[in-house]
């Protein structure tokens, strides 16, 4: 039964009420024998029949809360779903995120040069122009100029192994020979890559 046959039901049985009402008062042989087991057949139909009608409005009603908020969240879970896809994709790498910056010389490691140099203490004892009061150490050679014109081998090599070629004027065993240790293969590339970049030029 739709919304539309629940209210004609329960209509019906106002006015069966109203009218029955207005007989009663009106009539003192009211009601037979007869007309009363008529009207209570007709009562019992109607109230029957309205009963019915308002557990299936209300089944009715139920059924579509249930699917506004099934439609709801939906929703709310697609606009999630886009806003965790929007926040999860990676970024397109830029050059600075990839090292390959002026200053950095990080290369393809994502790891900054500069910043191992100096985070390493390197400009305690070694100067290179271009990092100011960074780099104004004097202890061992000025970078600028021991390694100008040098290949990213011999850089290397004077890293993790300085005894392998002194600089003139400066005594064997001067510069540490564990950075070799200390420094992660992408740190020692990064530290690399920078002063190939920078020292000397």
């Amino acid at each position: 039964m739709d919304e539309t046959l629940f209210y004609i039901a329960g209509g019906a049985l106002i006015v069966v009420a109203l009218i029955l009402s207005f007989i009663g008062m009106r009539s003192e042989k009211f009601p037979t024998g007869n007309m009363l087991t008529a009207g209570i057949v007709v009562v019992f139909l109607l109230v029957a029949a309205t009963a019915v009608g308002a557990v299936e409005l209300a089944q009715h009603e139920e059924g579509k809360r249930l699917e506004e908020a099934n439609v709801e969240a939906d929703a709310a879970e697609s606009a999630e779903t886009a806003e965790n896809e929007e926040a999860g994709a990676a970024p397109e790498p830029t050059p600075a995120d990839k090292g390959t910056t002026d200053g950095g010389g990080g290369g393809e490691t994502g790891i900054d040069g500069q910043a191992v140099f100096v985070s390493t203490g390197c400009g305690s004892c070694h100067t290179i122009a271009e990092l100011g009061d960074e780099a104004q150490g004097a202890i061992g050679p000025n970078l600028d100029t021991a390694l100008a014109g040098k290949d990213t081998a011999f850089i290397e090599e004077s890293i993790v192994d300085p005894s392998a070629t002194v600089a003139n004027g400066f005594p064997d065993g001067t510069m540490p020979a564990n950075y070799g240790e200390q420094l992660s293969p992408e740190e020692l590339d990064a530290l690399v890559a920078f002063l190939s970049k920078t020292a000397g030029n």
